[in-house]
């Protein structure tokens, strides 16, 4: 992600569950919708087909809140 551009940090156990991670991705109002759009493009090949629902706008992926929810 750091070489895309996104400075993106893990958040591991304790803090979720034995086994598992998140990703912690801080958005702000100085982000564009193209900040946006590059960054769920930037996800996109990290993310598997069973919980990415994809539609493509304007040549890019966009990724339904649902699997934000479960990075």
């Amino acid at each position: 992600m750091l070489r895309s551009g996104f400075h993106v940090t893990p958040i591991r156990p304790p803090t979720v569950p034995p086994n598992s991670c998140r990703l912690r991705i801080t958005l702000s109002a100085s982000h564009s919708p193209d900040d946006i759009k590059r960054l769920v493009d930037a996800l996109n090949p990290w993310l598997s087909d069973k919980h990415a629902k994809q539609s493509f706008v304007e040549g890019h992926a966009e990724q339904s809140y649902v699997v934000a929810s479960k990075l």
